[in-house]
């Protein structure tokens, strides 16, 4: 995950940054779950969409996950906080809507 993580950082063509979210998304290494989020508030929405989807689509991120998601609530795109609202929903199994507040109140009570 490290060496994609630089790729990612230095790719330039959209679809390489595509190809290297979606393979940080497949391996799961939650080391790259600080990179996809750090990589959303940069990116275009449709490379955010991408992002979102590769931290919810994967078990093994688990809570880093879940944080980096109810952050993304927060994003100027309404696809992308859609996407993150989606992902918390299938990942946590609750209906929580739109809000980070009520995410982030979900998340402290479910520590």
């Amino acid at each position: 995950a490290p060496q994609l993580a630089a790729l990612l950082g230095a790719a330039n063509d959209p679809r390489e940054r595509a190809a290297i979210i979606s393979a940080l998304g497949r391996i799961g290494d939650p080391a790259a779950v600080p990179v996809l989020h750090a990589a959303v508030a940069a990116a275009d929405d449709d490379a955010a969409l991408l992002l979102v989807r590769a931290l919810g689509g994967h078990q093994a991120f688990a809570g880093a996950a879940i944080d980096a998601l109810i952050a993304v609530l927060d994003h100027r795109s309404r696809s992308v906080r859609e996407a993150a609202m989606i992902a918390l929903t299938e990942a946590s199994g609750e209906k929580l809507g739109p809000d980070p507040a009520r995410w982030k109140a979900w998340r402290q009570r479910s520590r």
